[in-house]
């Protein structure tokens, strides 16, 4: 019997092994990845999944034990289409999230490598690091989990208005709403020209 995991929907693995110095990494959900990540997020469409992401090996203090480890920041850039929470017409979400993920490979680990800075963490003021899981990090996997959490649980169309003590919704026109038109000029505008043409 395999205790292989299940493979995530949306998968960009990254090898950290001989992390050095910071690297950027820009990834993008495939069509067929958003359709998968809506049925997890249990969400009428996902549009599109982007992130711009800086990967870099970090040294500090955990807990006032010595460590070192990789650090994840970014930004998370999406757009979700799911029905109103009111009156079940598609509402639109486009969300922009702040990403910030440490993982933590070894404590009073010896290095002789250079680092920009020491980073001093602390459990109780702090989100403590993740341990890392051999030589690599799923990226996609770390960017869906920012999406599941920042996704509104109760979106309203806008100009509805829910009145609890009249148990009366004003505002409710009930028509689908296309997804909004991508600017050209978006930070990953870009990425589109990398695409592999698959005709």
């Amino acid at each position: 019997m395999s205790s292989r995991l299940p493979r995530p929907e949306f998968s960009r693995l990254f090898n950290v092994a001989n992390l050095k110095t910071k690297k950027r990494v820009a990834i993008e959900a495939t069509e067929e990845e958003c359709l998968i990540l809506a049925q997890r997020m249990k969400v009428s469409q996902v549009n599109w999944v982007r992130a711009q992401l800086v990967v870099s090996p970090w040294k500090g203090r955990v807990n006032g034990v010595s460590g070192v480890g990789v650090q994840v920041v970014g930004l998370l850039d999406a757009q979700v289409v799911q029905p109103c929470s009111a009156t079940l017409a598609s509402v639109s979400e486009h969300i922009e999230e702040d990403i910030k993920y440490k993982y933590i490979s070894s404590l009073k680990e010896k290095t002789e490598q250079k680092y920009d800075k020491e980073i001093d963490i602390h459990f109780e003021e702090d989100d403590p690091p993740e341990d890392l899981m051999g030589d690599e990090i799923d990226l996609g996997a770390l960017a869906a989990e920012v999406l599941g959490l920042s996704i509104n649980p109760y979106p309203r169309k806008e100009g509805v208005q829910f009145n609890a003590d009249a148990a009366e919704i004003t505002g409710c026109e009930h028509f689908d709403e296309k997804p909004e038109k991508e600017p050209e000029n978006h930070p990953f505008a870009s990425l589109s020209k990398l695409k592999p043409n698959t005709d």
